[in-house]
């Protein structure tokens, strides 16, 4: 940005899943929740218990539930579907510095949901439009889902952030520890001043305009050229 964002961070989280409630949990433990644009919807007090969190976190929790719901983005005064930006998106990204993604799928391996869900690709890499809405935006980005996304990502030709974020937690196949080494990393970029994490930003800025002219140049063409059979 070419001024000063009110806020460090974004993150959408409007359902439930266990890795989103835990994190945004932690973001209220450590005092940075409001740090952020932060949603967190639909949630009732068994998404606590699914998270499996300990009793150090019983404060956090008590405090959350209390702010519940987070609302920063009502899907119902949406214009056009939530895969495409409106201007809710636009004035999100563009006062905020970096985006902390919550993918839909967090865990890779054939063990139970927390939560009881379905929705894991064993052994595969699912993304969704909140990984590639901070590339439209030039936003950099901290990803929670599951081990080597980053890894599949620069495959597809995207650039990511190391090493001006540590994103040694991609690859990391344990739950909890890859979460612990993610949240490091938003705690880091948190006790940044805004001038300094503004310094940061310009800092990468080659990285942020490769992302954005890969999505317009080659990406949207590519994923056109599938739904077509070109």
């Amino acid at each position: 940005p070419d001024y000063m964002p009110s806020k460090l961070f974004l993150s959408y989280n409007n359902t439930p899943r266990w890795h989103r409630t835990k994190l945004v949990t932690e973001l209220q433990r450590n005092n940075l929740l409001d740090d952020g644009y932060v949603s967190l919807h639909n949630i009732n007090k068994h998404h606590f218990e699914q998270a499996q969190l300990g009793e150090e976190y019983s404060d956090a929790i008590d405090t959350l539930s209390k702010k519940l719901p987070l609302e920063i983005d009502n899907l119902n005064e949406r214009n056009v579907h939530i895969a495409f930006p409106d201007n809710l998106d636009i004035n999100h990204h563009r006062d905020s510095h970096f985006s902390l993604v919550t993918e839909t799928i967090y865990q890779s391996d054939d063990k139970p949901l927390r939560d009881g869900g379905t929705d894991y690709v064993r052994g595969g890499i699912f993304f969704t439009e909140k990984t590639y809405k901070p590339f439209w935006f030039k936003q950099p980005l901290i990803v929670c889902a599951v081990p080597e996304f980053l890894v599949y990502m620069r495959k597809l030709g995207w650039q990511t952030f190391h090493p001006f974020i540590d994103e040694s937690y991609d690859d990391v196949l344990d739950k909890d520890e890859r979460q612990k080494m993610i949240f490091k990393q938003i705690e880091i970029l948190c006790n940044k001043s805004l001038e300094e994490i503004h310094d940061w930003y310009w800092s990468i800025e080659k990285i942020l305009m490769h992302n954005y002219y890969h999505f317009y140049g080659k990406w949207i063409k590519s994923q056109r050229d599938k739904l077509l059979g070109n």
